[in-house]
């Protein structure tokens, strides 16, 4: 049984960490319009016949897409698929190679709490009913897109989810990264894969894409002045897509950002990094 790990990665310095720190089991994907990495473990998307980068919302799952439409890992039994921003606990592999053994799938967060959150449920229930995968808030699902998986049932959902995808980009473009690990659990439950969850991973949210980050507050950015009784200025997103209007001042003139999916958005308390209330 091989088993090939692959960190999804767009910053050099990241890559550099990552090659540094694993052996030669473990690749590294590039993602980004930028930075040139000449090592025979990157793969670079960009540089690849078939990417679909030019959807930049769909973040991790461009790299899932890349790994099957170009035939990439086909030696592989099993793909561990992960965020940059993980750290691995010593016994992780060991721990991995033993879950793959009698499972399809392997995870590491779940739970039954938050489906509704940062997403619209009459887009992703209208999208998943069309699909034959109902899922129900309050059923369990997996939180992140940290997965390791069958190279086939990877193959399954590519094709599955793209380009069905854009039923949602239609409805919710905004907040579409949101929709991809929700989906994903749905497709798990409809096809009655077996799945085990283990530890040894810990995922910081490092926010790089500045979507959100781990610090962010349980309340919706949207009814921020509202809850701190902030006197109210009204202005629209800057951020292309974005239909919300915020309660804030511009900081440096840089504009007004709130959404958890704009580019620009980093929450540090109740405050956004480029908002200030005065």
């Amino acid at each position: 049984m091989k088993i090939t790990t692959v960190f999804i990665c767009h910053n050099e310095e990241l890559v550099q960490k990552c090659l540094a720190k694993y052996d030669d089991t473990v690749y590294i994907f590039f993602v980004g319009l930028s930075g040139f990495i000449d090592h025979p473990r990157v793969i670079i998307a960009r540089n690849l016949p078939d990417n679909i980068e030019k959807e930049p919302k769909l973040l991790t799952f461009t790299a899932w897409y890349a790994i099957i439409k170009n035939n990439l890992f086909t030696d592989s039994d099993f793909l561990c698929l992960l965020e940059y921003d993980v750290v691995l606990d010593s016994s992780f592999f060991s721990e991995l190679r033993n879950a793959c053994q009698s499972n399809d799938i392997v995870a590491f967060k779940g739970g039954t709490a938050h489906w509704n959150s940062n997403i619209t449920n009459s887009v992703i229930t209208t999208f998943l009913v069309n699909k034959k995968a109902p899922h129900e808030a309050g059923k369990y699902w997996y939180h992140t897109t940290n997965l390791c998986m069958r190279r086939n049932i990877l193959e399954k959902f590519v094709d599955w989810y793209y380009p069905d995808y854009l039923f949602i980009k239609e409805r919710d473009n905004v907040r579409l990264s949101w929709y991809h690990e929700r989906v994903f659990s749905a497709f798990i439950s409809s096809n009655n894969y077996k799945v085990k969850q283990i530890g040894g991973l810990k995922h910081f949210q490092l926010n790089s894409h500045s979507i959100f980050n781990n610090s962010r507050p349980k309340i919706s950015i949207h009814n921020i002045a509202v809850r701190t009784n902030i006197p109210s200025v009204n202005n629209k997103c800057k951020t292309e897509g974005c239909t919300y209007k915020i309660h804030s001042r511009p900081n440096n003139n840089n504009g007004f950002y709130c959404c958890r999916s704009c580019m620009n958005f980093k929450h540090h308390g109740t405050l956004c990094e480029k908002m200030t209330f005065t």
